[in-house]
């Protein structure tokens, strides 16, 4: 779900779901004699397709208590995890091309500046869409998804070529070395077939996997179980968790998960924090 910001004020927003699946909400009545701010930040939570019915709806129930905000491009949006992010391209003929199916509907909506945090797409061009964009990069995440500090690690492990100079800037940062590792995918499926690392590890380093998304894990799950090869202790990162089959998975690869927000209802920090303790 939606929540709105008005002049720094939380406003109240209830919502509500019909038999049928359609959806509607009720904006608290207004007692703001002018509008000088307003952001709606979008829960990570919320379908990703309903997000653009959602802000419709909640822009329709704020004009009709006179906001023109949005008339006035003064609107801000808080979008943390970038919908169809990975859907950038047409993968085959007869796609569509989701992403910028969202960001064009996004964009008549009338917001003045959206905030990302560390989306997964590199090939979007937001110049060409009328809102500015701010971006939180993937370290400055890490740097504040790991509250112990600086945990020792000795290697910054690069899952896959997508991933590449988001890797040397965590590395950099932490003054410790990349190790890159190349997967082979079944052409036809998908699936990884092997992964390679690009240069040997230190048998009982401890090293950090780092990546922007983590959904079905079937990238992460070769490459821990490469690493526990050479007695790793193994720690993972992403911005965005899914965790679409849930974190049992993961159990006896990685050794501790780290993750700037849950998107979607299959896992919560609350089970994370259960898995790092062993309980999962």
């Amino acid at each position: 779900m939606l929540d709105l910001i008005i002049n720094r004020e939380l406003i109240k927003v209830d919502w509500l779901e019909f038999s049928d699946g359609a959806i509607t909400c009720t904006v608290e009545p207004l007692q703001i004699a002018e509008v000088d701010y307003l952001t709606i930040s979008v829960d990570p939570v919320t379908p990703v397709k309903q997000i653009i019915e959602e802000l419709n709806l909640l822009k329709d129930a704020l004009e009709r208590q006179n906001v023109k905000i949005f008339s006035q491009n003064k609107a801000n949006l808080y979008l943390p995890y970038l919908p169809y992010g990975r859907a950038d391209r047409v993968f085959l003929e007869g796609n569509p091309l989701p992403l910028e199916v969202f960001l064009l509907q996004l964009d008549k909506i009338g917001f003045k500046k959206i905030y990302l945090v560390d989306p997964h797409s590199k090939a979007v061009d937001f110049n060409k869409y009328s809102f500015d964009v701010s971006i939180k990069a993937q370290l400055t995440c890490l740097v504040d998804s790991v509250f112990v500090g600086h945990p020792n690690w000795d290697y910054v492990v690069c899952p896959d070529a997508g991933a590449i100079l988001k890797s040397k800037i965590i590395a950099e940062y932490y003054n410790i070395p990349v190790i890159y590792a190349k997967k082979i995918r079944c052409k036809f499926t998908g699936k990884i077939l092997s992964i390679n690392l690009t240069s040997t590890v230190k048998e009982n380093s401890r090293v950090l996997i780092a990546d922007d998304i983590l959904d079905g894990g079937g990238t992460f799950i070769p490459l821990a179980e490469e690493l526990k090869a050479q007695s790793c202790t193994i720690d993972l990162y992403v911005t965005h968790m899914i965790a679409s089959k849930g974190l049992s998975i993961f159990k006896n690869k990685i050794d501790k998960i780290f993750c700037f927000h849950t998107v979607g209802t299959k896992t919560d920090k609350h089970q994370i924090a259960r898995f790092n303790q062993g309980k999962i």
